[in-house]
Order: C-alpha cells, then sequence, then structure tokens
C-alpha cells in the first residue's frame, strides 16, 4: 500500500471541521499543528504597526493514495479554500516509504480496493465470454478431442452431460499436459472422461468480470462455462478476462 501527505493549512475556526471532511473521504487519522504562521500576496492590514491576522494550523494527513484525490477536493470544498482566499491552503506530497502505518493499511484495506474496483467499470462476463462452445462425450479418445481442439482453434471442451441428473465436465489443454504427456500416456488409450474436471464450477453471463477473476482465484481454476437457465451459453477463462477488462487500458 502506498501512501501520500497532505498537508493543509486551515484557520484554526475551521480546524475541525477540516478533520471532519477528511475523516468523511476516507482519512483514519491526522496531526494538528497549532498557531502557525503564514502570509499571502497581500500583506495583512495592521493596527498601529500590530498585524492582525487569524491564527492558523497546520493539519498533516497520512493517507492511502487512491483517496488522496478525494481527501483534498473535500477539504478544499468545506475549507472554502478556492472560494474565498486567504482561507487555507493544501497540498499533496508523495510518500516514499514509511513505518508505524500496518493498523492503518489493514484497516483500508477492503476500503480501497472497494473504492478502487468500484470506480473502474470491467464490464460482465457476457461481455468477454466465448459464445462458440464445442462440446464432446466422455468416451471420446483424448487424441480424438486433440484433433477436435486443433479443428475448432480452442484449447478447452465441455464433456456432455450423459443425462439430466448429470453434471458438465471440461477438458483443457493443461489437462492433457499434466494427465496425459507428463505421465508418459498414450492419447489414443486414454479417454477423456479420465482425465476431465467434473462437475465444474460455473458463472453467470451477467457476473462482474472482477468477481469472476476473483473466483478464479480463489477456488484455483482458469476456465468456467457459463450457463444461463441451465444451459451453457459460453465460455470464459482468465485469458478472456484480461483481454477484456485490461487490454483497453494498454492502446489508450
Amino acid at each position: 500500500m502506498h501512501f501520500k501527505l497532505i498537508v493543509a493549512f486551515v484557520e484554526d475556526n475551521k480546524t475541525v471541521a477540516i478533520m471532519e471532511a477528511a475523516r468523511e473521504a476516507g482519512a483514519t487519522g491526522c496531526t494538528v499543528i497549532n498557531n502557525a504562521r503564514g502570509e499571502g500576496i497581500k500583506e495583512n492590514k495592521t493596527f498601529f504597526g500590530l498585524t492582525l491576522a487569524s491564527q492558523r494550523d497546520v493539519v498533516l494527513l497520512l493517507v492511502e493514495q487512491h483517496l488522496s484525490r478525494d481527501i483534498l477536493e473535500h477539504i478544499g470544498e468545506v475549507g472554502e479554500f478556492d472560494a474565498k482566499p486567504g482561507t487555507g491552503i493544501a497540498v499533496v506530497i508523495d510518500v516514499e516509504d514509511a513505518v508505524g502505518v500496518i493498523h492503518q493499511s489493514e484497516e483500508l484495506g477492503e476500503v480501497v480496493e472497494e473504492k478502487t474496483m468500484s470506480t473502474r467499470n470491467w464490464g460482465l462476463v457476457r461481455d468477454c465470454m466465448r459464445k462458440e462452445v464445442t462440446e464432446i462425450d466422455g468416451t471420446m479418445d483424448v487424441l480424438s478431442a486433440l484433433k477436435v481442439m486443433k479443428k475448432v482453434g480452442v484449447t478447452s471442451l465441455i464433456i456432455k452431460r450423459r443425462d439430466d441428473q448429470d453434471e458438465y465436465g471440461l477438458l483443457l489443454f493443461s489437462d492433457i499436459a499434466k494427465q496425459v504427456i507428463a505421465k508418459d500416456r498414450a492419447p489414443e488409450r486414454v479417454n477423456a472422461y479420465e482425465i476431465m474436471a467434473k462437475p465444474v464450477l460455473t458463472v453467470r453471463p451477467e457476473m462482474q468480470i472482477r468477481y469472476c477473476a476473483r473466483l478464479f482465484e480463489n477456488f484455483s481454476i482458469s476456465h468456467a462455462p457459463v450457463v444461463e437457465n441451465d444451459k451453457i451459453v459460453g465460455i470464459v477463462s482468465f485469458y478472456l478476462l484480461v483481454l477484456h477488462g485490461l487490454m483497453p487500458d494498454l492502446s489508450s
């Protein structure tokens, strides 16, 4: 987790409001230095040589970098920094490293994750799934299954259900590598049902891509059939999730 330091110079009668605004925007705490002195472009008015100026406080906020902009804008709005000259100023400074922030990191982890993930439109599984799904019988030998994969240009095949009470299976290139090649077995003598995954986790077409990726990670899988109304309508993989979820950023 990376942090930024927000340094705000505020009128002492607005310090409490600034602190509350920062907390509302995600800050977990702050340090206040009282009775600081500041001068703007225009010199303060004097009375018999005495400067007439309100006391200022310095508010220091160590915040997570993804929250820094919102916090800065929120305290600026509450403090009326841009609306009224001389009311205050706030700057953001990059923090190269910090210690003593483990508790804050743990507390902010879920908040930051939810904020950064929710602000991005990752899209739905329906947007990235491969709609052309090839099904084979589980009794087909692996060599024949490989020929089917080569013909249709895929690396995964759905194994058909034998009846309504059965479940779908899934055969991947990686299954063939691990269960056939690595074990020095003859592919024409191995049936698909011997090395397939069954039953398999399925996903909805309306599932968000970010949750699908999290599901894959949680259950250590890389592919999943997409099911709608008890029918397979597509298949999705890590490759497709990344291709649709992140590749557009690389071209911008």
